[in-house]
């Protein structure tokens, strides 16, 4: 899905233009602007909304976010400002151009190489560039220093996860959400900035509110690698053996709506995750 929203950007096609009259060659990039202003901020808002799903930042997807982040968005975006300065400097002489764009794309180059106005957001952004990962650490990070400030409402399960649902739909109608945090007790009060479903013993009535509460799983040991093996599985290799392992018991997952599976960090967040549940049908 990523990769298909960065080719939605309307970016400029310069040979297009190339070898028109100057104040046609201009008006056909005025026209191209107008169109990017209306059409490009809802592609980046959709990619805004990836990069805040945590299910799309696991260890198993830096290497392609990387790319598509820096050679798809930000390298793309530098590119055709690059190539849209040298075309206007080429304009200018005639006086068809309008001075404030040279203002813009200096502003716009400097977003893209992470040079913003708050000091705190430039250091992050450098730490990204730097090495990529910390999208991952930092984010998990910040999630869990809060809930350690809630001992209160921990509940008999209190492990780091990472809870993934489809917001009760079917799978194939609604897409896979990530979300990293801990089970509380109930009526734990919410910290701001995070989501919280509650989890009850029957579902069915509000599916898009709840969760069902039962739930069975299994934990693993050895290699690391082979749990989150992705070739030949449907998922993982954990996702696969505990469902398969469920299902063997004659216990039922309510698949492929009203459902939920988490992986479980076992030794905490900031090491590989061990244990893998579903929600199920135990009544």
């Amino acid at each position: 899905m990523s990769r298909k929203l960065i080719d939605d950007f309307l970016l400029l096609d310069l040979d297009s233009i190339k070898g028109k009259e100057k104040q046609q060659a201009y008006q056909n990039l005025v026209n191209w602007a107008e169109q990017a202003r209306s059409r490009n901020p809802g592609v980046f808002d959709a990619l805004t909304e990836w990069m805040l799903d945590d299910s799309k930042w696991t260890d198993a997807y830096l290497v392609e976010n990387e790319w598509i982040f820096m050679q798809g968005v930000l390298a793309r975006f530098k590119e055709q400002n690059r190539k849209l300065r040298e075309f206007l400097k080429e304009l200018e002489p005639s006086g068809v151009v309008n001075q404030a764009v040279f203002k813009a794309l200096d502003e716009f180059d400097a977003g893209l190489s992470g040079q913003l106005g708050d000091e705190k957001l430039r250091e992050t952004i450098a730490k990204v560039f730097a090495d990529f990962s910390v999208m991952n650490m930092e984010r998990r990070m910040k999630t869990m220093q809060v809930l350690d400030t809630m001992p209160e409402c921990k509940c008999c399960f209190d492990y780091d996860i990472l809870f993934m649902h489809h917001y009760g739909r079917g799978v194939d109608v609604e897409p896979w959400h990530g979300f990293w945090g801990r089970f509380v007790k109930a009526d734990a009060p919410l910290p701001e900035g995070f989501f919280h479903w509650d989890l009850v013993p029957d579902d069915n009535n509000t599916p898009y509110l709840t969760f069902r509460s039962q739930f069975a799983f299994a934990t693993f040991s050895g290699d690391i690698d082979a749990m989150h093996k992705r070739e030949g599985y449907d998922s993982d290799a954990m996702y696969d053996v505990t469902r398969n392992i469920i299902l063997g018991q004659g216990i039922t997952i309510p698949y492929p709506e009203i459902y939920w599976t988490a992986e479980v960090f076992l030794d905490g967040f900031n090491n590989p995750s061990t244990a893998y549940m579903f929600s199920v049908l135990l009544d």
